[in-house]
C-alpha cells in the first residue's frame, strides 16, 4: 500500500523501528512539518541524508527510511522545539520532491518486516553493549523495557547508537536478517576496539 506525500526529514543519524529519537527543531520548514503532523495525527519519515548534511536545500533523502510518530514535544528557548519520535516501520521512498519551502515529500511503501529471534551466544557481548548504551544515555532512550535477548532489538539499538559511518548505517537499516546485522555490527565493534590507543 502506497501512502502519498509523506514528509521526509533527512538527518545525519537514523532511527530503527522501535527506537526513540529526540530532535531539536529550528528550521521553519520542519517547524511547519511538526505542526501539521501534530494537527493531523500523522508522522513523517526519518532518513539518512544522502549528502551527510542536515541543513540547506542540498540535503537529499536516502531511498529507505523509517516512518516515525511524535510521542512527546516541548517548547525550548530561542524558538526551538524539542520532540521525541518513535520508529514504527521501514519504508521505501518513491518519487521524492521538494516544496517551495524546501520540505521534502515522497510517496512511501512498506519495506517489509523482519523476524524476531534470540541473540546467538557468540553475539551476547553485543547484547551487553546495547543494554549499557541505552542505560548510560538515559531518557528518552531508556523509556522502554530493554530486550537484550532479542536479536532485532539489539541490532537496531546498536545501529542507532554506535559511531558507525553513515553509509554502513544505511546498509544495516536495509538488512532484513537480524542475525546478519549482528554479524556486521560485531565486525565494526572489533575494528573500533583495535583502533583504540594501546589495543
Amino acid at each position: 500500500m502506497v501512502t502519498t506525500d509523506v514528509p521526509l526529514f533527512p538527518l545525519s543519524g537514523l532511527v530503527m523501528p522501535g527506537g526513540l529519537l529526540p530532535l531539536r527543531i529550528f528550521e521553519t520548514r520542519y517547524h511547519d512539518m511538526v505542526r501539521d503532523c501534530m494537527r493531523s495525527g500523522t508522522g513523517f519519515v526519518v532518513t539518512l541524508s544522502a549528502s551527510g548534511q542536515e541543513t540547506g536545500r542540498d540535503v537529499r533523502p536516502q531511498e529507505i527510511g523509517t516512518y516515525v510518530e511524535i510521542i512527546d514535544f516541548e517548547a525550548l528557548d530561542h524558538g526551538f522545539l524539542g520532540i521525541v519520535c518513535r520508529g514504527q516501520q521501514r519504508v521505501r521512498i518513491l518519487t521524492p520532491h521538494q516544496t517551495r519551502a524546501g520540505l521534502w515529500l515522497g510517496d512511501t511503501a512498506p519495506y517489509g518486516d523482519e523476524p524476531d529471534g534470540a541473540v546467538p551466544e557468540s553475539y551476547e557481548h553485543l547484547a551487553d553493549l546495547a543494554l549499557q548504551l541505552v542505560t548510560e544515555l538515559g531518557p528518552p532512550f531508556d523509556l522502554d523495557a530493554p530486550q537484550p535477548q532479542n536479536a532485532r532489538w539489539v541490532g537496531s539499538r546498536l545501529t542507532e547508537l554506535l559511531p558507525i559511518p553513515g553509509s554502513a548505517k544505511q546498509q544495516l537499516l536495509e538488512l532484513r536478517d537480524p542475525i546478519a546485522r549482528l554479524h556486521q555490527i560485531a565486525c565494526f565493534v572489533q575494528q573500533m576496539v583495535r583502533a583504540r590507543p594501546g589495543s
